[in-house]
């Protein structure tokens, strides 16, 4: 196995983000949590989920086309019995009935406020909601989504939000967009080679070769639980060799992959094997396990 790597990747923008959080989840009634849901355990910053704790919540595991239906429908069931959470499963990037979803469950909660208030004399208040979520996992696109404009710069490039932003839409609502999260310290190994896998780490903060082992390590524990594509070479070799760089030599010498002086090129094989499991091509998994 090679030897994984704890990685350090709180830049200064995530750090003045997450004290900003601290002030304004005070103001808010709602919480919208997207997570991806290759990795909807590891995708969640712990410290966030604690100061999120009695508020409304709305979880959006995004990336639905790459994990199995049948395995992530575990997951909608224990993240609203145990979190009380309305979960929605979905792809943000070719869903645009996702928002929809979400709306309905914004107005909802707001009808229940409007009706309470009502109840007291008051008048119809501001819905405050804070949306949160790491670099990448499609937190802005669901904003855009809800707002209906592009007011949010959205990419594929971890870190694209660089600061608060707060944005009204629909029937008196008030949106707080946040940078990215991550934990300041990922001690966890595990948990950082996945956030890498995914790419909520950027390939420039890590060693493809380390990831890539990570992958294979992962992948060998749960693909036959989950849905392989067994054309890809992967699954021909992942139960033939005892290390992942075996494997990973072995891969390297399928796809042609060599050195000048006829070694396998590691390096190379390893970033198009985690450049084809981003783009799904190695097939559908959910990386992180249900704890009871």
């Amino acid at each position: 196995m090679i030897d994984t790597v704890k990685t350090s990747w709180f830049p200064g923008h995530m750090a003045k983000g997450f004290a900003a959080f601290k002030k304004e989840i005070k103001k808010a009634q709602v919480v919208i949590e997207v997570l991806d849901a290759r990795i909807p355990i590891s995708s969640r910053n712990k410290d966030i989920f604690k100061l999120t704790e009695g508020k409304k919540k709305i979880v959006v595991l995004n990336k639905l086309d790459l994990v199995p239906r049948k395995a992530i429908r575990k997951w909608e069931a224990m993240l609203s019995e145990r979190e009380g959470a309305v979960v929605i499963s979905t792809n943000l990037a070719t869903d645009a009935s996702s928002s929809k979803k979400v709306m309905a469950c914004l107005n909802s909660i707001q009808k229940n406020i409007t009706e309470s208030k009502a109840g007291r004399g008051l008048m119809q208040a501001l819905l405050k909601i804070v949306i949160i979520g790491i670099p990448n996992v499609g937190k802005s696109t669901l904003i855009n989504r809800l707002v209906g404009k592009n007011r949010v710069r959205v990419g594929k490039r971890p870190g694209i939000t660089l600061g608060p932003q707060w944005i009204s839409f629909g029937n008196n609502f008030e949106l707080l967009d946040m940078p990215g999260i991550l934990e300041p310290n990922l001690e966890n190994a595990h948990i950082t080679n996945k956030l890498s896998m995914t790419y909520a780490v950027s390939d420039r903060a890590t060693d493809p070769v380390v990831i890539a082992g990570s992958l294979i390590d992962n992948l060998k524990k749960i693909y036959k639980e989950n849905e392989p594509d067994n054309t890809y070479p992967l699954f021909k070799e992942i139960d033939k060799h005892a290390t992942s760089h075996e494997t990973l030599s072995a891969l390297a010498l399928f796809f042609n992959f060599l050195q000048k002086d006829g070694c396998a090129d590691v390096y190379r094989v390893a970033c198009k094997l985690l450049k084809d499991y981003r783009d799904g091509v190695l097939g559908k998994f959910i990386l992180d396990v249900i704890k009871n």
